[in-house]
């Protein structure tokens, strides 16, 4: 790799940025670098791995100038605040990937095979994808076709959204976690150890529940010999955590982010949405994701966050804001909409829209009267 960039001494000649201005990093500098110390031993040791068994390929010399350009615009320093990797040396390895996403070529909706996604999404209705309890394929694919959900996300904003609106009729919500401990969804995803989560949710016959097939056998609640797969209305998926926003709608498991050996996070947010897409629905409502986290402001149900932990959840927002940003025009292309019901949200990839305006695109008319239905309709 030294012969590599020592060939790259008449960059500045080409008018890019220099990758070689930042020799020392500055207290500044240190400060941005997120990862800890152990996980930037990892994260080297993963990458090196990586680059051994591809043969130490490295880029050519104008993808990694176009590179340098992007990581200095968005560091400001010689290491990359996300990772924690030496830029210079990162952006030469062909094995390499901006936990970002920032090396990727930008895509518009327009520039994808709208009609193709669609057509793969309907090869997954002959494809095993969602499963019971036992391991026996069940299907309830389309079944809320070109409808429309409300995503409860459990930001402390939930808080203070009047719930009572979320019973009108003709509304469909989808809670995650232990949201369900201050609003009863229709729809529910967990995927954080069963045990975590109230029993009473696993438990109740009337929300529809989603979870990891790996969670089949283990017990639930805190004072329960109960197992998950125990619990009535649940439908079980396959996780994956290679995150690939090109197959992101279509490929027969579900994708949660990346895993940890790619500099990644994942979260339940993702297969939530992949969920509401498969289940037919193509608009979705974010309610309460707000995307932000203080000592102040931690979730919508009472629970406890330490330093670390909250630290910890504005990093991995970081990583969602871009997930959904790299999935956002395949979002478009499939016709699925995404409305963000936060105006203060720190997630701005999908557009706002004002809850009570929502509401009322689903609001279905119940004044009429019954009286008089069983009579012999006359033409």
């Amino acid at each position: 790799m030294s012969d590599f960039l020592d060939q790259i001494d008449d960059e500045a000649e080409l008018g890019h940025a220099d990758p070689f201005r930042y020799d020392k990093p500055s207290a500044v500098d240190e400060a941005r670098i997120k990862p800890t110390i152990p996980e930037l031993v990892a994260h080297f040791s993963r990458a090196m791995t990586r680059w051994i068994k591809k043969g130490l390929p490295v880029v050519s010399k104008k993808e990694y100038l176009r590179r340098m350009d992007i990581c200095v615009e968005c560091s400001g320093g010689w290491r990359c605040p996300h990772c924690g990797c030496v830029i210079r040396a990162k952006a030469a390895l062909e094995t390499e990937i901006c936990p970002e996403g920032r090396w990727e070529e930008k895509i518009e909706a327009k520039q994808i095979d709208a009609s193709a996604i669609k057509s793969k999404t309907k090869e997954l209705y002959n494809m095993n994808v969602f499963f019971n309890a036992k391991g026996k394929p069940v299907n309830p694919m389309g079944q809320f076709s070109n409808q429309s959900v409300f995503l409860i996300m459990n930001g402390p904003s939930f808080k203070k959204t009047n719930k009572t609106i979320l019973d009108t009729p003709g509304v469909i919500t989808f809670g995650v976690n232990n949201g369900p401990v201050i609003y009863r969804p229709n729809v529910w995803m967990a995927v954080d150890p069963p045990y975590r989560f109230m029993s009473h949710i696993w438990e109740d016959p009337a929300i529809m529940k989603f979870t990891f097939t790996g969670h089949a056998k283990k017990k639930y609640g805190r004072q329960n010999k109960k197992k998950v797969g125990d619990c009535p209305n649940l439908f079980m998926i396959k996780q994956n955590s290679d995150f690939n926003p090109q197959a992101w709608l279509y490929e027969p498991t579900f994708n949660w982010g990346d895993s940890k050996k790619r500099h990644g996070r994942v979260c339940v947010m993702l297969p939530s949405i992949k969920i509401c897409y498969l289940l037919g629905f193509r608009k979705i409502y974010l309610v309460g994701c707000d995307f932000f986290m203080d000592e102040e402001n931690k979730y919508s149900f009472e629970e406890d966050r330490t330093k670390a932990a909250i630290t910890s959840n504005m990093r991995l927002y970081t990583l969602l804001t871009t997930y959904l940003n790299r999935l956002q025009p395949y979002f478009k292309a499939a016709g699925l909409e995404i409305y963000n019901c936060n105006p203060e949200s720190k997630l701005a990839v999908f557009p706002y829209k004002d809850i009570i305006e929502a509401i009322s695109e689903v609001k279905l008319d119940t004044s009429v009267s019954s009286f008089g239905m069983y009579k012999k309709k006359v033409s």
